[in-house]
């Protein structure tokens, strides 16, 4: 495992590394080693202490090469506070020690600030800006924001004014600041923040929203890869949350095996004579299909519980009702292997295996080579389809392939039912057996840093390789309770089995 390593100092200043869920305090003038693989879960903030201000430029390290030219890693003023995201790490050198260092001063520290202040800044100010700003304008980036549910506002230089959809906005290219934008709780995000490519043609670069806590930033030092007096256009996809059911037509509900069981033993199919002509009246065709899958529903899907309704006949079978007919399955996150050598490169053979789906996924080692992937997938409940997508965190997926998942099952009724109204079992048979994702180098299982789901099973411990956690176990061999509870005590922490 390979770290950055950073020192942040300053008199005055308290460091901070902020989640989305917590600032965490970090000591000043300590070296921090920081694992490459989890840039993206955090930022590092720093926040002047009452009575300080900064003198100078917010500090940053310009490590790049002349062939490789990228942009400074280093903090930036950000409201109240100054940011630096942990991955402008990724353009410093591992291993190689760096400091940033705040530059501050008391505020009301006067003698030689105010001398100087006086003298040089007003004749300075009064000299070259005043030369400066009669005789040349400065450019503006012009921006549009849209996206239903969605609030902007904007900070520039520490003042907050909010943004009208649709509506276009006017920041001096010399601006500091940012845009933020919160979703309403009603909806939810489709997909991935907006994003332009800027830059150039050899060296594209996102300029993008990202997640910061519950809402999305874009700071203004990324504008520097638009072009100024051009118009450009962010725009959110969101959709609106159903609170009752998915649609006015359709309910999706999640039953347990017993539910099952009892909607079983409904009269779904029923028949009578009227003027000696037979009537039929069949509910499954109000069924749209019945679905079997491995994984459990997520439940901040599920709205609550209520009767089981099938067209027109309402049973007094509760169930969940989940309220969204595609289901987010969040397979976990992998860090593939880094090549450095270009041969190796060339002749990886990367494969990806997901539990239960038999398909196999071949990654391209040039585009993958080094990165942290999520893996996940959109579940259609109406065909048993799902969209495996495979790439970057909060990025557009490299991959996406639509593959069988979950297993359509007959439709049974308690009384006479042909055969023409029930649905074929098909489907995947969730045969693979592996239990998290798995990846292959060279047809060769190799270990990689992994936060996967688990999948539930049971069987022989010495039957099964890899991570486990057990959360009950048979005794064969008579030991005493005690010893049983010392030693599920420790399985059900997780073990490593080879």
């Amino acid at each position: 495992m390979a770290n950055y390593k950073i020192t942040l100092s300053g008199e005055g200043v308290s460091f901070f590394k902020t989640t989305s869920h917590a600032d965490y305090p970090v000591e000043a003038d300590v070296e921090i080693q920081q694992d490459e693989n989890k840039l993206h879960l955090f930022y590092f903030k720093a926040v002047l202490d009452d009575g300080y201000v900064l003198v100078g430029d917010p500090p940053s390290i310009n490590d790049s090469s002349p062939l490789n030219p990228m942009p400074n890693a280093g903090f930036r003023e950000s409201n109240t506070y100054y940011r630096m995201d942990a991955t402008d790490l990724e353009f410093l050198k591992i291993e190689t020690p760096y400091t940033f260092t705040f530059n501050t001063a008391l505020e009301n520290d006067g003698g030689n600030d105010g001398g100087n202040d006086g003298g040089n800044d007003g004749g300075n100010d009064g000299g070259n800006d005043g030369g400066n700003d009669g005789g040349s304008t400065v450019d503006n980036y012009l921006l549009k924001f849209a996206g239903d549910g969605v609030t902007f506002n904007m900070f520039v230089d520490g003042v907050e004014s909010q943004i009208t959809k649709g509506v276009q906005v006017s920041v001096p290219s010399n601006s500091t600041g940012y845009i933020k934008a919160v979703i309403d709780p009603a909806y939810e995000l489709d997909g991935w923040p907006p994003s332009i490519t800027g830059g150039s043609a050899l060296n594209p670069m996102p300029v993008a929203f990202t997640l910061v806590g519950d809402h999305y930033e874009m700071d203004f030092t990324s504008f520097q890869y638009l072009e100024t007096e051009t118009e450009y256009l962010w725009e959110f996809n969101t959709l609106l949350i159903p609170q009752e059911g998915v649609t006015s037509f359709n309910w999706v509900y999640s039953l347990n095996d017993s539910e099952l069981e009892q909607l079983s033993n409904e009269p779904l199919y029923t028949y009578h004579l009227s003027q000696d002509s037979p009537v039929v009246s069949d509910k499954t065709q109000y069924i749209v299909n019945l679905l079997t899958i491995p994984v459990p529903v997520n439940p901040e899907f599920i709205l609550g519980r209520s009767d089981i309704s099938v067209g027109d006949l309402t049973t007094e079978i509760e169930a969940d009702v989940i309220n969204r007919d595609l289901l987010r399955i969040d397979f976990g996150t992998l860090q593939i292997p880094h090549f450095s050598n270009g041969a190796e490169l060339d002749n990886a053979a990367l494969i990806l295996k997901i539990p239960n789906v038999d398909s196999e996924f071949q990654l391209d080692s040039s585009l993958f080579n080094g990165l942290t992937i999520r893996v996940w997938a959109i579940l259609n409940v109406y065909s048993g389809s799902a969209t495996i997508n495979i790439g970057e965190i909060d990025k557009p997926p490299i991959i996406s392939q639509t593959v069988s998942y979950g297993r359509t099952l007959p439709i049974k009724s308690a009384n006479f039912s042909p055969t023409d109204y029930l649905s074929q079992a098909s489907g995947e048979l969730f045969s693979n057996e592996i239990d998290r994702l798995t990846l292959l180098v060279d047809s060769k299982t190799v270990d990689v840093w992994v936060d996967s789901y688990l999948v539930k099973k049971s069987g022989e411990l010495d039957s099964y390789t890899g991570y486990l956690e057990v959360n009950k176990m048979i005794d064969r061999i008579g030991r005493t309770v005690q010893e049983n509870n010392e030693l599920l005590n420790l399985l059900s922490n997780g073990v490593i089995i080879k």
